[in-house]
C-alpha cells in the first residue's frame, strides 16, 4: 500500500504480531513512535522546555524543534507533579500525544485534528487518561479519519499559583499557558504527522472545558483552533478571584514545602477535600492577561473568540467530587449557599435553593449515578440527591452563546 503524503516521514521500521515501531522525521530528529491495532501511529514529544529551576513559575517557552537527532517517543511523558503520593509525576511533563491513523492518507490530504484537554480540578489528571486510539478507529470506520493529539499542563500550585507575588511577577495562569503553547507547537508541527493546522477542534471536559472557556476570552484561540467541545465546563464554573484573595492558601502551600510530608499525607484525602485544600485555579491577572476581568463582563463586551463551540454536560460529572457524608437536606442546602455567598441570610439565595431542593427529590431512583435505581452504593440517599444536583443542574450548567 503506497502512503503519498507518509513517504516524506513516516517509515515503519520493524512488525510484531502486537505493535508496529514507527518513525518520523520532525525538523532534524527522527522520532521512533508506537503503532497501535495497526492502525493508529502514537508519539510523545515535549513542547516546551522543561519548566524547572529558573523557568519553575514562568510562562512556557515552545520548543518547536528537539535538539538531538534521535527522540523514544514510544512512551507517554510523566504526568505534572501531583496528588496523591503514589502516583508517579514529574516537573518536567510538558508533551503532547500525537495518534494519527496510517493508511488512510488520500494523496496530500491533510486529516482534522482533535485536541483534548484533560481535566482533573487543575489539580489532578494527565494528558493520557483518555485514550485517544478508540476515537482514532472510531473515525476511521466511519469514513471521516481525524488526528487525535492531547497535552499535559502544569497543575495545583506550580500551574495556577495564587497570591500577591505570584500577580507582581506574572506568574499566574500557568497552566493555560502551557495549553495554548500546545495549540501553538501543534499549529506548527501537525502538518508532519498528516494534520492539517487549518481544522483543528479543542475538546476538554471538566477543568479542560473550564480551561477553553477562558480561552475563548482574551487568548488569541480563533488562531489556534477553529472550534470547540465544552464538557462539563465554561469560563465561569469555577469561582474567579483576584489572585491576592487566596493569599492565605498561598502561604499555607509555601510554609508546608519545606516537610514535603505534610503534603504527602494528603493522599487518603478525598476529592472534595482536596479541592477546598488546593484552591489553585485560574485566577484574574489584570490588564494584557488571559482573564483581565471576570468572565461575565467579558462576554457582555463581547470580548470573546468568534469561533462555533458545543457545550453540554457529562452524565454523572459530579459524583467524583460529591462529598460521601451528604446525609441530609440542610447539609446540601447549606452547601448551595456557602458556594454563592458568606451571607447565608440572603432571602432570595435561600429561596433559589430551597427551589433546587424541590426539583430534585430525596428519591434515590432520580439520583446520580442516573439510571442505577434505588441503589445508594452504601451511602445516604441524599448523596444521590446532591450529585444530581450538581451533575444537571448547579456545577456545570453554563450560559450558552447559539
Amino acid at each position: 500500500m503506497q502512503l503519498p503524503l507518509l513517504s516524506r516521514s513516516l517509515l515503519l521500521v520493524s512488525f510484531s504480531a502486537v505493535t508496529l515501531a514507527a518513525q518520523v522525521q520532525l525538523g532534524n530528529t527522527t522520532l521512533t513512535g508506537t503503532i497501535r491495532f495497526s492502525s493508529s501511529l502514537v508519539v510523545s514529544i515535549p513542547y516546551a522546555e522543561p519548566p524547572l529551576g529558573n523557568l519553575r513559575f514562568q510562562p512556557p517557552i515552545l520548543k518547536p524543534a528537539l535538539d538531538v537527532p534521535t527522540f523514544n517517543a514510544t512512551n507517554f511523558g510523566p504526568q505534572c507533579l501531583q496528588l496523591p503520593a503514589n502516583v508517579t509525576s514529574s516537573g518536567d511533563c510538558l508533551t503532547v500525544n500525537v495518534h494519527r491513523p496510517i493508511d488512510l492518507i488520500r494523496g496530500n490530504q491533510l486529516l482534522a485534528v482533535m485536541v483534548f484537554i484533560h481535566g482533573g480540578g487543575f489539580y489532578i489528571g494527565n494528558s493520557s487518561q483518555l485514550d485517544g486510539n478508540p476515537l482514532v478507529l472510531r473515525s476511521i470506520a466511519r469514513g471521516t479519519p481525524v488526528i487525535y493529539a492531547s497535552l499535559n499542563y502544569r497543575l495545583g500550585p506550580l500551574g495556577f499559583p495564587q497570591g500577591t507575588e505570584a500577580e507582581q511577577k506574572g506568574a499566574l495562569n500557568l497552566g493555560l499557558k502551557d495549553q495554548l503553547t500546545a495549540l501553538e507547537w501543534i499549529k506548527r508541527n501537525i502538518a508532519t504527522f498528516g494534520g492539517n493546522p487549518a481544522k483543528v477542534t479543542v475538546f476538554g471536559e471538566s477543568a479542560g472545558a473550564v480551561s477553553i472557556g477562558v480561552l475563548y476570552l482574551n487568548s488569541g484561540l480563533e488562531n489556534l483552533a477553529r472550534g470547540a467541545i465544552l464538557e462539563s465546563g465554561g469560563a465561569g464554573t469555577t469561582f474567579t478571584f483576584e489572585a491576592s484573595r487566596r493569599q492565605e492558601n498561598w502561604d499555607s502551600f509555601v510554609a508546608a514545602v519545606p516537610d514535603s510530608s505534610t503534603l504527602l499525607q494528603a493522599t487518603g484525602v478525598s476529592f472534595a477535600e482536596a479541592r477546598e485544600q488546593f484552591p489553585f485555579v485560574p485566577a484574574l491577572d489584570g490588564p494584557g492577561g488571559l482573564l483581565p476581568e471576570l468572565p461575565s463582563e467579558m462576554y457582555a463586551k463581547g470580548q470573546f473568540a468568534r469561533i462555533p463551540f458545543i457545550s453540554g454536560t457529562n452524565l454523572d460529572e459530579a459524583t467524583p467530587f460529591t462529598p460521601t457524608a451528604t446525609s441530609s437536606s440542610d447539609t446540601i442546602r447549606n452547601g448551595i449557599i456557602s458556594n454563592y455567598t458568606t451571607n447565608s441570610d440572603d432571602p432570595a439565595l435561600q429561596a433559589a435553593a430551597d427551589q433546587l431542593l424541590q426539583l430534585y427529590p430525596d428519591v434515590p431512583a432520580l439520583g446520580s449515578p442516573f439510571n442505577t435505581g434505588n441503589e445508594t452504593f452504601g451511602l445516604s440517599s441524599q448523596y444521590k440527591r446532591s450529585a444530581a444536583i450538581s451533575s444537571s443542574h448547579f456545577s456545570f450548567q453554563r450560559f450558552r452563546r447559539c
